[in-house]
């Protein structure tokens, strides 16, 4: 995340990613990207778009220390189970 943005000697970088982030893509090959003018976020759910995540800012303090995190869009949730479900289809008839 030190590229994320333009910073001074001495600086830290604002941006940081999760522990969770970080781990979760260890070992995950990359990819080639190419970006003309992009937002940070649109890199990163690009880039993370490959192995079905999507990312959202964790924790903000100050604007000094933004923490980026991640949640699994396959990730499966609080399932519905379905019971027998009677559909009532309608067929419409056009004379022409």
């Amino acid at each position: 995340m030190i590229n994320a943005e333009p910073i001074r000697v001495g600086e830290e970088p604002r941006f940081k990613l999760a522990q969770k982030l970080k781990e979760r893509l260890t070992g995950v090959k990359g990819e080639d990207f190419f970006f003309t003018k992009p937002l940070l976020r649109e890199v990163l759910d690009e880039m993370l778009s490959v192995v079905g995540f999507r990312v959202y800012v964790k924790e903000i303090t100050d604007f000094s220390y933004i923490e980026i995190d991640y949640y699994d869009l396959n990730e499966v949730e609080n399932q519905i189970e379905l019971q027998d479900v009677l559909i009532n289809k309608q067929y419409i008839i056009l004379n022409i």
